[in-house]
């Protein structure tokens, strides 16, 4: 999960988490 969070793409502000 954290991992999205290390790419700055606009899906992991989807995710929030």
């Amino acid at each position: 999960e954290n991992n999205l969070k290390k790419f700055d793409i606009p899906c992991g502000n989807l995710f929030d988490i």
